[in-house]
């Protein structure tokens, strides 16, 4: 989906939420590496410090082309309460599900007309206890 999405982009931005130590981002930016004609940053976005620095470790031995892999720190809704509306070509979110509501609403101002949102296990009622933030 996301390769078809962007096919032939250059430039395109593209958000990990949620990406714990790195396995989808590892997909999404070879996706890109095939998909995109130019350059395409992914930025990886996890709440937990620890598993930012695995997913790190993990891409130090991956090499990229075309994706341009960054890593953010942080809490997914801060993220993207910072980004410019208008200027994500797709998401990716696998954050707590009590996030989504939030997290969908701000993705309708923040992704480019055309942009792609995609909500891992949005169905699924939340097994694990609330986290703080929610």
């Amino acid at each position: 989906m996301l390769f078809t999405h962007l096919s032939g982009a250059s430039g395109a931005k593209v958000l990990d939420l949620g990406s714990a130590m790195g396995y989808s981002t590892l997909w999404i930016s070879k996706a890109l590496e095939e998909a995109c004609s130019g350059q395409c940053d992914v930025i990886a976005v996890e709440v937990r410090g620890d598993r930012v620095k695995a997913a790190q470790d993990f891409f130090r031995g991956v090499e990229l082309k075309r994706a341009k892999v960054s890593f953010a720190e942080g809490d997914a809704v801060g993220l993207l309460e910072g980004v410019d509306d208008e200027s994500i070509d797709a998401a990716f979110v696998d954050v707590h599900v009590c996030m989504y509501p939030k997290v969908a609403e701000l993705l309708l101002r923040k992704l480019k007309r055309g942009g792609l949102a995609v909500f891992h296990n949005a169905i699924r009622p939340p097994l694990l206890p609330r986290p703080s933030r929610c």
